[in-house]
């Protein structure tokens, strides 16, 4: 997959179906469009040092090796009820590994 790279913001985005990812040199950040009424509890997620999955309301939408090890602990997921997003903030780099 080739993405265009903005070279003023430092970010490289990637629309899918969905939702959509970007990264910086430090971060990758992940949207997942989420349906209405989505709760935290609708929510599984899984982020080892070199594997993520992720399932909303029973549905697999990620699941795949990292490119790169990342720390666990240090990834953010927030659930936004106004425009039905999960996003995460975390630093490691996708590889073409993952299945969307």
């Amino acid at each position: 997959m080739s993405v265009h790279f903005e070279e003023r913001s430092g970010l490289v985005p990637c629309a899918t179906p969905w939702g959509r990812w970007y990264q910086t040199m430090e971060e990758i950040f992940i949207e997942v469009n989420v349906p209405e009424g989505t709760r935290g509890r609708d929510v599984e997620c899984s982020l080892q040092s070199r594997h993520l999955a992720l399932a909303v309301v029973g549905k697999d939408v990620l699941k795949g090796k990292l490119f790169d090890s990342t720390i666990a602990d240090e990834a953010t997921w927030t659930l936004g009820q106004e425009n039905r997003t999960l996003t995460q903030t975390s630093a490691p780099v996708l590889s073409n590994h993952m299945s969307f």
